[in-house]
């Protein structure tokens, strides 16, 4: 038997000239999505709550 449990979702996000990685977790339940940021292979984890708001933002406008 396979279960699935987790979506995940692989996002290219041009921020200020530069290209971060963005990987979304949503669960089974149908919660939220859970954001990772990485620039290379280095997980951006300061300032990950502004990141977060700031793609958030800018992919919800860009769905209108």
């Amino acid at each position: 038997m396979i279960i699935k449990e987790k979506v995940v979702h692989f996002y290219k996000w041009q921020v200020k000239g530069e290209q971060i990685q963005v990987i979304g977790l949503q669960g089974t339940g149908g919660g939220g999505l859970t954001f990772s940021f990485y620039r290379g292979k280095e997980e951006l984890t300061e300032g990950k709550a502004d990141l977060t708001k700031a793609f958030v933002t800018e992919l919800s406008n860009q769905k209108k």
